[in-house]
């Protein structure tokens, strides 16, 4: 899926700059765009309109616009299992503005802001400030998005083939997942080109800990989040040979159990992963693992508002995606591409469960989906997928979903 997103970040998760002078004009591609590049040059006689390199947003002077969107129809609903009782779901999923700001050459604040569910719910996905001196070493601090697998940073709906995200970026690695923190990323230039993130992020809330999504509820989303102790985290990617990829992340950190606002106890928790995709013509594959440990967990279940289910000592997801690429066969010399995929995931958030607690068999979970992207250009995708979920209670299921990507 290489140069999916172009858009988007780059590959460490930075924000593309606006370009000086001397750059193409912007294409404006809507009349609200029109309208405020108009009223920005009444106001201010020195303002300039530019594009980007890469025709990339929209940027007006030292300010870029962009970011992306997603529709969704789901046949029937469910978010841990499809569950016939529950009619079909149409959902205006995601709207996402990004805005960043370049005071200079070197200093930069980048905010993502998220209307979900038709703007009915609001999040701040991402606010840092990024000092960029060089492309070795860049330091970045505030709302920072976890470098933990290949989705959380980059999950813009062009970038993974599926109307949904994996379910293992659900359940495993709470996509999306956000915290206040500090740190440093860049690239090496290498023989072998490296790419790294490493921040010091604020902890998780173990109260709000599961046996479904172990710590997906305990994200902070730097909402006056209750947060006691610092954490870590730490991604770094590979690229040996052309069209091959490998990644690793790592989180560890420890993770506080409250009562009001005062800490009763606390666990640690680590959460590690590794990743590969390669391409190769018209054919890619990825392979993914991860694995979550949470020390002290039999105290969390007890503690953890009166959930009966064990929240686990050890969560374990796995995936496995082929994919082809079949546009240069039946659009050749366009942008277009038709990519066809089949992906197999294993998840068990009950892998190992507390003594004197039973591991709950239907969240040992097997989905198959099988799916087909269409691109009409590299920045819009039309999906369609069907899901056969399967578990260790002896449940089987399936599930149709329709969507709309786009990134701008």
């Amino acid at each position: 899926m290489e140069g999916r997103g172009r858009r988007s970040r780059g590959m460490s998760g930075e924000a593309r700059r606006c370009p000086g002078k001397g750059s193409a004009r912007c294409d404006f591609r809507g009349a609200g765009f029109v309208l405020l590049a108009a009223v920005l040059l009444m106001v201010d006689g020195a303002a300039t309109v530019w594009a980007s390199e890469d025709d990339a947003g929209l940027c007006l002077g030292k300010i870029r616009f962009h970011g992306y969107g997603e529709f969704h129809y789901n046949s029937p609903r469910g978010t841990r299992f499809p569950d016939r009782t529950q009619s079909d779901q149409a959902d205006a999923h995601r709207f996402v503005l990004e805005i960043s700001y370049s005071w200079n050459d070197r200093w930069e604040v980048e905010a993502e802001v998220d209307f979900e569910h038709a703007a009915t719910v609001m999040e701040l996905e991402e606010l840092y400030v990024d000092y960029s001196p060089s492309a070795a070493i860049n330091f970045r601090t505030g709302v920072v998005l976890m470098p933990v697998g290949p989705v959380n940073e980059r999950h813009e709906p062009t970038r993974f083939y599926s109307v949904e995200r994996p379910q293992m970026d659900e359940v495993m690695i709470p996509t999306t997942w956000q915290e206040l923190g500090a740190g440093f990323y860049g690239s090496l230039e290498t023989p072998i080109p490296i790419r790294y993130r490493s921040y010091i992020v604020s902890g998780l809330d173990a109260s709000n800990f599961d046996a479904a999504a172990p710590i997906r509820a305990g994200r902070g989303h730097a909402a006056e989040a209750n947060s006691f102790g610092a954490s870590w985290v730490g991604r770094i990617e590979v690229d040996p040979v052309l069209g091959l990829t490998l990644g690793g992340s790592v989180y560890v950190g420890n993770a506080a159990v409250q009562s009001g606002n005062r800490e009763i106890g606390d666990g640690d928790v680590t959460l590690w992963e590794v990743d590969g995709r390669w391409r190769r013509g018209f054919f890619e594959l990825q392979g993914r693992y991860s694995a979550l440990d949470i020390d002290n967990a039999a105290f969390i279940t007890a503690n953890n508002g009166g959930n009966s289910d064990p929240v686990p000592e050890r969560a374990v997801a796995g995936l496995v995606e082929g994919a082809l690429h079949l546009g240069t066969w039946f659009f050749p010399d366009s942008e277009k591409d038709l990519v066809p995929f089949v992906r197999w995931e294993d998840i068990n958030t009950q892998d190992k469960v507390p003594a004197g607690t039973v591991a709950k068999p239907q969240l040992d979970r097997q989905i198959l989906t099988t799916g087909l992207a269409f691109y009409p250009f590299e920045d819009l995708v039309f999906k369609a997928d069907y899901e056969s979920w399967d578990d260790a209670a002896g449940r089987s299921e399936n599930r149709f979903n329709l969507g709309v990507g786009f990134v701008y």
